[in-house]
């Protein structure tokens, strides 16, 4: 089947026509899996390109284009912007060693450079600042780039600037302007709009810090408090909080003295939850576990209320009587239920650490032998067999006892 972004047998790209398209089983051993098109050239000649390169441009003849002298002849004195053409170097090869067409070329502040004799007759070296290595460096590619997501509907940051109405000022259009008026990019910074709401323009924008531009998107959140305003992430570095535990508080409708409090203890750099912080986890913990028990709609919901799991009504009643009965969680520990067939009760529910909840998972894999019944992972630890080596004897049809038997 023919790719999509194929070109159509009989476009033309440059002096090239396509002629055929390379199937790609020959393809794949004529030409390395790479050039998917046959092309001919208006000299004459027939070549296998490229067909992304085409559609960019890249691929433009067979490569007669550089050799034939008439295309791209130089006249000495001859302007393009700001730069003028000193001498016709001719074929030859550059610093670099490349081979092609070259000429000598001086800009208005007195510099001198070599460039390909096409890039300057086609127009893409008009400007200084190509010459002082700002143009198709990083400026360029950023003022590009502004242009693209502004402009461009089929730009993946569309939606977010130009489908929101962001546009770039008239004078920004050429680059020369938006160079002349933000000047170099400072090292470890980026283009940044003062106002989310606005254009892009030289009294709109600046060159800003990762840490600036961070507090400045439009999908921050703000917390004004005592005369301040800050971010989540702003409040919760100066309180010695985590952000989860900000948002948790903002979302059970806390003060926002009581949602910036301060841990009463902390040990090690590390923050302790308070009594209140703890309390409000296991709340979560709580609603999570009759969430994924009776909502269709969570995304864990077919691994529990699907397969028939429920919750005690006890528990559903009222998080008190939950509390009462499982009690705090020590650090690291989860919910389990001891029988993964049953549902989450008092007499089936216990907290555990990750380890002794990953043996008890509804699809581990276990062994009976003389009696016990435990993981493939518990029976290497006290066999000394690897665990891989367990499941490739159990597939191969051996016996528990001689899967487990150490050679």
């Amino acid at each position: 089947m023919r790719k999509k972004n194929y070109p159509e047998i009989g476009e033309r790209f440059g002096r090239l026509v396509v002629e055929s398209i390379i199937p790609k089983a020959q393809s794949l051993s004529l030409y390395e899996g790479k050039k998917d098109c046959i092309a001919k050239c208006d000299c004459g000649k027939t070549k296998a390109v490229f067909s992304g390169s085409l559609r960019s441009g890249g691929t433009q003849s067979c490569g007669c284009l550089r050799s034939i002298a008439k295309v791209y002849k130089p006249i000495i004195g001859q302007r393009f912007g700001k730069i003028r053409i000193l001498e016709d170097l001719g074929l030859t090869r550059s610093k670099k060693g490349c081979k092609g067409r070259f000429v000598k070329i001086e800009c208005d502040c007195g510099k001198q450079k070599t460039a390909r004799t096409e890039f300057v007759m086609k127009g893409k070296i008009t400007i200084c600042a190509k010459l002082h290595g700002y143009s198709r460096g990083t400026e360029y590619t950023i003022w590009r780039q502004m242009k693209a997501r502004c402009s461009d509907s089929k730009n993946k940051n569309y939606p977010r600037y130009g489908e929101r109405g962001i546009t770039v000022c008239d004078r920004w259009m050429a680059f020369k302007n938006f160079l002349q008026d933000m000047g170099t990019r400072p090292k470890g910074m980026s283009l940044d709009r003062i106002d989310n709401d606005k254009a892009y323009s030289k009294e709109n924008c600046r060159w800003a810090t990762v840490h600036e531009q961070a507090r400045n998107r439009s999908t921050n959140r703000f917390i004004t408090h005592n005369g301040e305003t800050k971010t989540i992430t702003e409040w919760a570095k100066e309180k010695r909080l985590l952000t989860a535990t900000i948002s948790r508080r903002i979302k059970a409708g806390w003060s926002l003295d009581k949602v910036l409090a301060e841990p009463k203890k902390a040990t090690y750099g590390k923050l302790l939850l308070t009594e209140e912080d703890r309390r409000m986890n296991l709340y979560f913990r709580w609603k999570m576990m009759i969430k994924r028990c009776s909502d269709s709609k969570h995304e864990s919901y077919h691994r529990y209320g699907g397969r028939g799991v429920k919750v005690c009504q006890r528990w559903i009643d009222s998080f008190d009587n939950f509390f009462a009965d499982v009690g705090y969680p020590e650090p690291g520990e989860s919910l389990d239920r001891i029988d993964n067939e049953k549902g989450y009760g008092p007499e089936n529910t216990r907290w555990v650490s990750s380890e002794i909840q990953s043996y008890n998972k509804s699809n581990t894999a276990k062994i009976t032998c003389k009696g016990k019944t435990k993981t493939r992972t518990e029976w290497a630890k006290i066999t000394g067999i690897p665990v891989s080596k367990i499941r490739k004897r159990i597939e191969r049809g051996l016996s528990p006892e001689q899967a487990l038997e150490m050679p």
